[in-house]
Order: structure tokens, then sequence, then C-alpha cells
């Protein structure tokens, strides 16, 4: 999912909050591993 691509960021892209789109990315990330291994 891209930042600016998504709903989550459509409009602005927070910049104050630090972290904030990469704890995203990490989380759908380590999902994705797991979906991939058939652990979810």
């Amino acid at each position: 999912m891209g930042n600016c691509s998504g709903s989550r960021y459509a409009a602005t892209y927070p910049e104050l909050f630090i972290g904030n789109a990469n704890g995203c990315t990490i989380a759908q990330a380590h999902h994705a591993v797991l979906h991939m291994l058939g652990e979810v």
C-alpha cells in the first residue's frame, strides 16, 4: 500500500507524527509474511 494512493493519507501526510506510516507498513508486512507461511 502506498502512502499517497491509500485512503489513509489521501488528503494530507502527517509529518508531525514520526513513524505513523512506518508502523502501518511494518504491521501489514508482518501480516503478509504470516499469511504466506500459512499461519493466519
